[in-house]
């Protein structure tokens, strides 16, 4: 036996069943077409941890060492920017193409008429659409920086970023 609390909950339903059916099939379909509609994006991310030479055991130690002044080198700042200069990123993609069996291609530019670009599933990025969709940050209050990548492709996604952080340490 229903109560009479349930009752009165369920009075609205009762009543306006003709808008709560539509609308609610009509939320569903629409979820149904944004899931296939939308391509899917894997994201692969790789964290490399940057040793600091100027570290030491006792307090005496690191004192001595300190040499930086205001507006000196972040050693963290640093590894960033190396991870997103366009000779680490040109070496990743070289050795990717490699792994793929694939010649190192040359570079595309605007100027020289070609795209930079080609959308798809299997395309193979260049270097700028790379440092596009590549993203650099340092973790707050550690020696880590994490680079992301994002591609419709996971393999790709996944061999690109370990590409892009062994070029980084090869560099280093």
């Amino acid at each position: 036996m229903i109560n009479s609390s349930s009752r009165t909950a369920l009075s609205p339903f009762r009543r306006h069943w003709w808008i709560a059916i539509p609308a609610f099939l009509a939320t569903m379909g629409g979820a149904l077409a944004y899931l296939t509609l939308v391509p899917r994006t894997y994201e692969a991310t790789v964290r490399l941890s940057v040793e600091d030479e100027r570290t030491s055991v006792s307090s005496l130690g690191q004192t001595l060492t300190e040499t930086e002044e205001v507006g000196g080198a972040n050693p963290i700042v640093t590894q960033a920017e190396v991870v997103r200069s366009q000779g680490v990123l040109r070496a990743a993609l070289d050795r990717y193409r490699e792994s793929r069996g694939q010649a190192p291609a040359p570079d595309a530019s605007p100027s020289s008429g070609r795209p930079l670009h080609q959308p798809g599933v299997n395309s193979m990025p260049t270097v700028d659409s790379l440092a596009e969709d590549l993203i650099v940050n340092i973790v707050p209050a550690t020696n880590i920086v994490e680079a992301t990548y994002r591609s419709q492709d996971p393999l790709m996604a996944a061999d690109l970023v370990n590409a892009v952080a062994q070029e980084a340490v090869n560099q280093n």
